[in-house]
């Protein structure tokens, strides 16, 4: 029995295993789940930091996960340690990745030094060559490559590359397929093709065969996303496609997709807050803005830009202006940054509703002066604006402005607002012929005939004040379309004329009137009290103030008069 023990303790280890850092991060690299496998690689590079194997395969998954220069350092240790060609070239096409191409090309030259005759050292060099846009050596080196070996996928899809650079697409479909024919398994190569045929579908005259690369393009991509649902890089080259082609939705379906598996892959964050900001998911925009605005210093200034408008659109006005102004700024210096009429206008509107009145003055000002007479809206609310700063030559002025350039309706009622400001600015006879010219366009308006009244009073004309008034009335009455309140306006007004001239009798007719239209009105009640105590009926007076206090019954004027009448 006691060797049955022993052989169990010495088996019992072998089953408890657990896995390294290094083999759980080889594992998820092999399922291609690149987010679960970074969290393993630092790790077992501290457990194993001069273990070549371990070193690439961490480089590996930081280029993976757009870490790129955490990749190079990965990658440089490992070559220091075995500068064999397999890990010269992976060290030479992480640098070109991370944009420092005369090494890479160094170290690819190292490569091709090492060993002449591999052609895998040839297409790093033009890899390289590729990513630093120097097409024509890299169209030289890879006609080196396939004279040493015809028959790799690899040349093929190095072909592919270079004309997919050169934008001539038929010929990099052609290469793409050669290479896939020969190695179906070719990811990157499928993923260049889908590309490919969506390009030439674009430029495809002829509807059907139009219709048809299409197909194929869709195709591939069903297919690269079944056999490798984990594929960032598909996600993103698909939405990059849909983006171009301005199909927002999808691109921003996409490049959400990217950013599940690449939680930092920054630029296509900022690819996934352009889509959304098309496709007006504003919310969403702003959420991913201020992300990338802190992370890629190259867009810092578009993003704010954007995050300025899609604040504008979320109501945030505090924020947006406050961008807006960060934005203008940043449009000095950066001819890209453009703050046009519309972002101008929205800047006004967003600064006037956090309380800035003084930069919506500005914005407001600026976009008319330089617009061709047809921001019809905005001089309106302009003008308004003005008026209600008591500006009223400035207001007037743009009403005016807003009258030659704008045949509409608002064109009609700023007639009425330039009598206003007339009336406002203690100039009643200007406000008069402002006010009877906007009557001739709107004869129904009832305020405008108040107002008019009013200007009348205020040049003494009694009766013209009160002649407008009962027209007013009269036209009120036969309009159906007048409502309630505005004929309780005019018979306020009426009322306190005849209240003005003690003509008791005319009160009484009108303030009756008022009852029957509203027999819920306290102040109807308070002027038919007030035309029977004027006529010296005490107890019809008495009874009228006790229906006013039905109806109000902390009215003062009631209990005043009621008590000095001994009600």
């Amino acid at each position: 029995m006691k060797w049955i023990f022993a052989l169990f303790a010495v088996l019992l280890p072998a089953t408890g295993y657990a896995q390294s850092n290094f083999e759980k991060a080889k594992q998820f690299s092999t399922e291609r789940d690149y987010l679960q496998a970074y969290n393993f690689a630092l790790p077992a590079v501290k457990e194993a930091p001069k273990n070549v194997e371990v070193l690439l395969l961490a480089g590996e998954i930081y280029l993976e996960m757009e870490k790129v220069d955490s990749a190079v350092q990965f990658l440089a240790r490992a070559e220091d340690i075995d500068n064999s060609t397999n890990v010269i070239r992976k060290y030479a096409k992480a640098l070109a990745r991370a944009g420092k191409f005369q090494d890479a090309v160094k170290y690819a030259k190292k490569a091709i030094k090492k060993d002449e005759k591999d052609a895998y050292n040839q297409l790093a060099l033009a890899d390289v060559y590729l990513k630093a846009d120097s097409l024509k050596q890299a169209e030289m080196t890879i006609i080196v490559a396939k004279e040493l070996n015809k028959k790799i996928p690899d040349g093929f899809v190095a072909l592919g590359d270079l004309y997919y650079a050169q934008k001539v697409y038929e010929l990099a479909r052609m290469n793409y397929e050669e290479a896939l024919l020969l190695d179906s398994t070719l990811l990157d190569a499928r993923i260049k093709l889908a590309t490919s045929y969506y390009k030439l579908a674009n430029a495809e005259p002829d509807k059907d065969l139009s219709n048809e690369l299409f197909s194929r393009s869709l195709k591939e991509w069903n297919r690269i996303t079944k056999e490798d649902p984990k594929n960032a890089s598909a996600f993103y080259e698909q939405g990059k496609i849909f983006y171009l082609a301005d199909k927002y939705g999808e691109a921003a379906k996409s490049f959400y997709q990217y950013t599940l598996l690449r939680p930092e892959g920054w630029l296509g964050m900022w690819y996934l807050a352009q889509s959304s900001f098309k496709i007006g998911q504003y919310d969403s925009a702003v959420k991913q803005l201020e992300i990338v605005k802190l992370k890629i210093d190259t867009v810092n200034e578009r993003a704010t830009l954007l995050l300025a408008q899609s604040q504008f659109e979320l109501k945030k006005y505090k924020e947006s202006a406050a961008n807006f102004a960060i934005a203008q700024k940043f449009s000095v210096t950066n001819p890209a940054i453009k703050i046009d009429a519309l972002d101008m206008e929205r800047w006004g509107r967003a600064a006037i509703l956090s309380g800035d009145t003084a930069t919506a003055f500005q914005n407001f000002k600026t976009v008319i002066d330089n617009s061709d007479g047809k921001k019809c809206s905005l001089m309106y609310s302009y003008a308004y604006l003005l008026k209600e700063k008591k500006m009223y030559d400035e207001s007037i002025q743009v009403y005016r402005k807003r009258i030659a350039a704008c045949n509409d309706s608002m064109s009609i009622k700023s007639r009425l607002f330039i009598g206003l400001n007339y009336y406002s600015y203690n100039k009643p006879d200007s406000a008069v012929i402002a006010l009877q010219e906007f009557i001739q366009l709107d004869p129904n308006n009832l305020y405008g005939r108040i107002m008019l009244s009013n200007s009348f009073a205020a040049l003494k004309l009694t009766d013209s004040s009160k002649k407008t008034l009962l027209d007013a009335f009269e036209i009120g009455k036969q309009n159906p379309a007048t409502s309630k309140r505005d004929l309780e306006n005019v018979l306020g007004e009426i009322c306190r004329i005849y209240l003005d001239a003690k003509d008791y009798t005319n009160l009484l007719k009108y303030a009756k009137t008022w009852s029957e239209l509203n027999p819920e009105s306290p102040t109807a009640f308070i002027y038919i009290a007030v035309s029977y105590q004027g006529n010296a009926d005490k107890d019809n007076a008495c009874k009228n103030y006790r229906e006013v206090l039905k109806r109000d019954k902390e009215n003062k004027v009631a209990k005043q008069n009621m008590k000095a009448l001994g009600c």
